[in-house]
């Protein structure tokens, strides 16, 4: 079963500023969230079970946990600007340039599919590079109540899940935009049980 991160977002005045360097403190903190709801998930670790950090940080770097003032929620790239050229090419059907047809795979069967799964899960271009650009997790935990998409499970294609994952990704972003920037946020990497687990 794969891993799926979890961002627990602890308000100010709840956690010791001067200890978040410290894992074994972070696990200290998140264990008093995340027995709440041992029923979801299988077991979790503060951070990626590889060691790499989950948060990306506004200096370049990438930690554990951090000030949600110092999170960078929208990142640039070269990814998305390749996406965006696909989108144009399955939704828009723009003409192929010599170059597309090496990195994309643009058979009509591939180019249908992917038009119909981009529009029901993001509607149009802007939503579609907006998620691409965002820090997202597959749940949070706020105020006590754990929020994630309502369906069945995590790899479903049918449009009910699709916009579900719309609906979570948006409610995801609207969350971090609206935190204070004392705020504390901590990747958690979880194993979550496979069964239905509706969002609180």
């Amino acid at each position: 079963m794969e891993y799926r991160t979890v961002a627990l977002i602890i308000p100010q005045g709840c956690y010791d500023r001067e200890r978040i360097g410290s894992h074994a403190y972070l696990t200290e903190l998140a264990h008093d969230y995340m027995s709440r709801y041992q029923d979801r998930f299988e077991m979790w670790t503060v951070g990626r079970s590889d060691g790499s950090p989950m948060l990306p940080l506004k200096d370049g770097k990438s930690a554990d946990a951090a000030l949600a003032g110092d999170i960078a929620l929208y990142r640039k790239g070269d990814g998305p600007r390749e996406q965006a050229r696909y989108w144009d090419l399955a939704v828009e059907g723009a003409e192929p340039g010599r170059g597309d047809r090496k990195r994309f795979d643009l058979s009509p069967a591939a180019l249908e599919s992917d038009k119909m799964y981009f529009l029901i899960a993001y509607g149009n271009k802007g939503d579609f590079l907006h998620s691409l650009l965002s820090f997202e997790t597959h749940a949070f935990i706020r105020e006590g109540r754990w929020y994630m998409p309502r369906t069945h499970t995590w790899n479903s294609n049918s449009p009910r899940h699709m916009m579900e994952e719309k609906r979570y990704r948006r409610l995801f972003r609207e969350t971090m935009e609206s935190l204070s920037p004392e705020t504390l946020v901590i990747g958690i990497n979880c194993r979550l049980q496979q069964r239905h687990i509706k969002a609180v």
